[in-house]
């Protein structure tokens, strides 16, 4: 904001000389000076802490020390009176923490905070429900409370720094649709890893953070358990793999995931807690393992309904739990899963105890490629092809099909290829059904003749041939006395045709046409690839005699040229004829000997 500050000096202007002050015309003095936001409101917040809010929305706190910690979002006075009106929050240099519920709730108005380096904690439901879109946490911090930033929904990503040691529960959790969708950890922290924007302890035996708005979370081998509400109100998440390791899964730790469209629990699983899926609406099918495990009330197959007008009440779920329609469980006879599946008519389908198996698999070789096929093998989910690669096998592709084609192969090489099976989501990763496929060899592209033409007049063919991609030149061979002898190696790649010389009436020629590509003349199954010329036996006319009356008048000159202008066009034996010195083209070359023959200048052979 600027003001604009008028002294009228009424009276003069002052010029200052060396001899003195001399007064002037009265003059406005005009100055532009940039005025500061205004402060609104103040307080104190720590020991040597104090704050102060502009009326520009920015919250400042100044001082040193730490921050005070407030019992409940109410009983913070940072901004009190004020705390819809803070948009931004610049903490100084000095402050060391940030406190508990400091900003909570009633500041949701915040969507930028600045935090400097110095702060090593921020208190429990610090910025919970805040409009932050971004945050910088500083190498400094090494805590983050319980709930610090849950249900802050416009949060995209946030990175943990090297130095945090403890991350409270639900410290990103949102209770709404959220677009966080990458919690990443600094890869020098000790205590903290990231796989894919999920947060894990270090060894990865424990999910810390899960990212609310991810649709899709494969969960690591090293899992142990999942703990309750891990997944809780996670609207956005679509599927999720459970691991084969992983021991138990916590109270409502996937309740109100309502896009969650199927779930397989693995073998590994002793207890699934209370309300573990609860409110899973989109979800069809469940698959429970062979063995017997601790299943919770409303664990899975049910949902939330509270009909209009229904009193609230502390049961909440029990009062509005429903069995989900079109849901199936799929167990096996005799186990808790089935029971579970009885006591609460919920419909279910017994799975056949089978014994895990890899498909025997063939192949077809291709250009380049291989094509795969196998018969389904009973109770696969379904399959992923593996190649080995240096000694390691490595998965490509996974699929629902019983076929695939393997490409980028190279030619005649031979590789190793097995078909695994998954089986309660885990692969079946025994490779004795290996196989070894080899693609074709390339086969060169050769020049195939696609036309002969045979001029009886001059006892002469031409031939034309298909272009052949890469080609630098084209050569003619004919087949004579037992050996190839070549007619022509010099046909620019931009020609597909050859004409013969003048050929002995009665003879048959066996002729080839090769591509030199890459340097090297393409000579291999040239024999099979020959066709055979007869030349018959005739009444030999002498060339530029076009039309053929056995004399070579002006009149030949006449044709030859209406054909060079496109007016009258020579049939094939005419060309041949009219084609005087035989190089292929019709043109005034021809004209000139023609005519020249006619008066007896050089006569034609």
């Amino acid at each position: 904001m600027k003001k604009r500050i008028i002294s009228g000096l009424a009276a003069l202007a002052i010029v200052l000389s060396g001899s003195g002050a001399v007064v002037g015309n009265v003059v406005d003095l005009q100055f532009d000076i940039a005025a500061s936001a205004e402060s609104v409101a103040s307080g104190t917040c720590g020991e040597k802490l104090t704050w102060s809010l502009d009326n520009e929305g920015t919250l400042t706190i100044s001082g040193t020390g730490e921050m005070n910690n407030y019992v409940h979002s109410y009983d913070s006075d940072i901004g009190k009176g004020y705390s819809k009106s803070i948009k931004r929050v610049v903490i100084e240099e000095g402050v060391t923490s940030i406190g508990d519920n400091a900003f909570t709730t009633y500041c949701d108005g915040i969507a930028d905070v600045t935090i400097p380096e110095g702060v090593t904690s921020i208190g429990a439901h610090a910025f919970e429900g805040c409009r932050l879109t971004s945050i910088n946490l500083p190498d400094s911090v090494t805590s983050i409370g319980d709930f610090a930033f849950a249900d802050c929904t416009k949060l995209k990503s946030v990175t943990i720094p090297r130095n945090v040691s403890s991350i409270g529960k639900n410290a990103f959790k949102s209770w709404f649709e959220s677009d966080l969708e990458s919690i990443n950890v600094d890869p020098d922290n000790s205590y903290y890893s990231s796989v894919d924007g999920v947060m894990y302890n270090k060894d990865m035996t424990k999910l810390v953070a899960f990212p609310y708005g991810k649709t899709s979370v494969t969960l690591p081998d090293t899992l142990t358990s999942i703990d309750e509400n891990t997944f809780c109100e996670c609207e956005k998440l679509e599927s999720v793999i459970i691991p084969n390791g992983v021991k138990s899964i916590g109270e409502s730790a996937f309740d109100g995931c309502r896009k969650l469209k199927s779930v397989t629990i693995p073998e590994s699983v002793e207890s699934i807690g209370k309300n573990a899926f609860f409110d899973c609406s989109a979800m069809t099918s469940a698959t429970l393992p062979k063995s017997n495990i601790k299943i919770g009330d409303y664990a899975i197959g049910y949902y939330y309904h509270l009909a209009e007008g229904y009193p609230w009440s502390p049961n909440f779920v029990q009062d509005g739990a429903r069995v989900m329609e079109n849901f199936k469980i799929y167990c096996y006879e005799g186990t808790s899963g089935e029971q579970y599946a009885k006591n609460n008519k919920i419909a279910y389908e017994l799975r056949e105890d089978i014994e895990p198996a890899n498909p025997v698999v063939t192949y077809t070789p291709g250009d380049g490629c291989v094509t795969l096929k196998w018969k389904a093998v009973k109770g696969a989910e379904k399959y992923a092809v593996a190649v080995e690669v240096d000694g390691e096998w490595t998965i490509v592709e996974n699929t629902s099909d019983t076929s695939f084609v393997l490409r980028n192969l190279k030619p005649g090489e031979n590789y190793s290829v097995a078909v695994l099976s998954m089986f309660d989501s885990e692969w079946y990763d025994n490779y004795s059904n290996m196989i070894t496929v080899t693609p074709y060899e390339k086969t060169p592209v050769y020049p195939i003749v696609t036309n002969t033409e045979y001029n009886k007049t001059y006892n002469q063919f031409m031939i034309h041939w298909s272009e052949v991609e890469g080609a630098e030149k084209y050569g003619v061979a004919v087949y004579i006395k037992g050996k190839w002898k070549i007619a022509d190696q010099n046909i620019p790649a931009t020609k597909t045709s050859f004409t013969s010389p003048k050929l002995t009436p009665g003879h048959k020629y066996t002729v080839a046409v090769c591509a030199k590509v890459n340097g090297n003349w393409q000579t291999d199954k040239i024999k099979s690839r020959a066709v055979t010329v007869t030349i018959d036996k005739g009444t030999t006319l002498s060339k530029g005699d076009v039309n053929g009356d056995g004399e070579l008048t002006v009149t030949d000159v006449t044709k030859v040229a209406a054909h060079i202008k496109g007016k009258k066009l020579l049939s094939d034996d005419e060309k041949l004829r009219a084609d005087v010195n035989g190089d292929g083209i019709i043109n005034i070359t021809d004209i000139s000997k023609i005519a020249a023959h006619i008066k007896g200048e050089k006569l034609l052979s």
